[in-house]
């Protein structure tokens, strides 16, 4: 087996793990971190887009201009969707309502409504602007004028740029090609055990290395590798526990898996919504105790979630499903569009922590995208999709929107020079059970072989030692 071409790769993580958590704060301070950093681009977008319009500086000063003047103004968007569940207010309604209540997997509702905020105040907003395109925490630059009710008219709604890219891809004799897959779920009931081994022959043979003799690999595993453990409650017991075997196994897989691919490849590893990491965002990697054998190579890379990497001079970003999927509850927007929309709103979680937990800190929002990346990328998604978006500057980003492995069996090989996609896929028609039964249907075979091959071998024994004696 070849040794892996070792890819010029270096993790900007510790941006991520430098975040200390004080549990002791409020999470206003994060609040005003963003509005402090957000406060002076907005300004300077309106005074580049809208030099003769008058930009009010506050929000209660904009409350005091004439309904008729057209002014500019700038904030963070905070949205009240009436679907969300509000557990307060249903208890202190009646508690029985709390078992009963409907919980909706989207929260837009026509009865939205959406206010501009900075730390002095606050002001409805109406007029010419989609509601289902905000969520809470999104920075926001709009023009307009207050109506007799109070409420701010939008007319124009001033996007942001793409933040600027300063690394690009390196021109190099040796080409290099990455790969993309999420939710492997290893271990979990409805998880295919020979797509795995399939995965692995494709990944790691040396049929693509002989056709691909100078070309370098480096795989991203998007997050939820693992089987969501489900609590089991035993008997006699008030609390749920975790059946320990079954952890044990999956990881003892995983880790395995992992150090078949470190042998002939380059491998980052994302934490997921289900696997052993820390709930809150940012995501710390998942411990060397519970994979040591991949933790010994040096082409294994733990990341954290989101995950930010600089290979081969050009910036990657990205992350598992969370975010995503908490952005898609509260908008009208696909994957590819909450990712076009992170890179314009120059964040990559403006909905923690309203609806997203994170660590509360007094430190600066690790979560701001001050550049660019040339590839940002999501896991866990139903369906595979790109797209390539250009900024007003030139910046280029390829977004990636990797399906679920465990459902689809598919994984995504990109060609970063050209960002061309080709998507692989792994189908062999059967369920999760069906092939682990088929595993130890063969395994109980090649068994039965070698005791057939045991017992002919000693019959041949017996028969020459009788012939000795004779």
């Amino acid at each position: 087996m070849n040794s892996p071409l070792r890819v010029t790769y270096k993790s900007l993580d510790n941006e991520f793990m430098k975040v200390q958590p004080k549990l002791g704060l409020e999470y206003n301070s994060l609040f005003s971190s963003r509005t402090q950093l957000f406060l002076p681009i907005l300004r300077q977008v309106i005074t580049t887009n809208f030099p003769s319009i008058r930009h009010i500086q506050s929000i209660p000063d904009a409350q005091q201009q004439q309904s008729s003047e057209k002014i500019a103004i700038c904030g963070l968007i905070y949205k009240d969707c009436k679907k969300r569940p509000n557990l307060i207010k249903l208890f202190q309604k009646d508690r029985s309502l709390l078992k009963s209540h409907k919980i909706h997997a989207h929260y837009t509702d026509p009865d939205d409504e959406l206010f501009l905020e900075d730390k002095h105040g606050r002001v409805q907003l109406t007029g010419n602007i989609n509601f289902e395109h905000y969520i809470t925490g999104v920075p926001l630059a709009i023009t307009g004028s207050l109506n007799n009710q109070g409420k701010f008219v939008v007319d124009t709604v001033v996007d942001l740029d793409l933040p600027p890219q300063r690394h690009m891809l390196k021109h190099s004799s040796q080409s290099l090609s990455l790969v993309f897959l999420s939710d492997l779920r290893i271990g979990a009931d409805d998880s295919d055990p020979l797509k795995i081994e399939l995965l692995t022959d494709f990944l790691c043979n040396d049929s693509i290395s002989s056709a691909a003799p100078h070309q370098r690999t480096h795989v991203y595993i998007a997050g939820s590798s693992l089987t969501p453990i489900k609590p089991m409650k035993r008997q006699f017991e008030q609390y749920s526990a975790f059946p320990p075997e079954k952890i044990i196994s999956s990881t003892q897989d995983l880790d395995a898996f992992l150090s078949q691919l470190c042998s002939t490849l380059n491998v980052t590893l994302l934490p997921g919504p289900e696997d052993p990491s820390s709930f809150f965002l940012p995501q710390h990697p998942i411990h060397h105790s519970l994979i040591p054998s991949a933790y010994t190579f040096s082409t294994f890379t733990p990341a954290t979630n989101p995950h930010k990497s600089i290979i081969h001079g050009m910036l990657v970003i990205g992350m598992s499903s969370q975010i995503v999927v908490d952005l898609m509850r509260f908008t009208s927007f696909s994957p590819l569009e909450c990712l076009e929309a992170l890179l314009k709103w120059n964040h990559l979680a403006p909905n923690a922590p309203d609806s997203l937990p994170v660590a509360p800190t007094e430190e600066t929002d690790p979560f701001l995208l001050d550049e660019t990346p040339s590839i940002l990328f999501v896991g866990g998604m139903d369906v595979f999709e790109s797209k390539v978006v250009t900024g007003g500057q030139g910046q280029r980003c390829l977004l990636l929107s990797i399906p679920s492995f465990c459902k689809t069996g598919t994984v995504i090989t990109v060609d970063p020079s050209s960002f061309q996609c080709n998507p692989t896929i792994f189908d062999i028609g059967l369920t999760g059970a069906q092939a682990n039964e088929m595993i130890q249907q063969g395994r109980g075979l090649h068994q039965k072989k070698e005791e057939k091959v045991e017992e002919e071998i000693e019959i041949v024994i017996d028969e020459l030692d009788g012939d000795d004696v004779e």
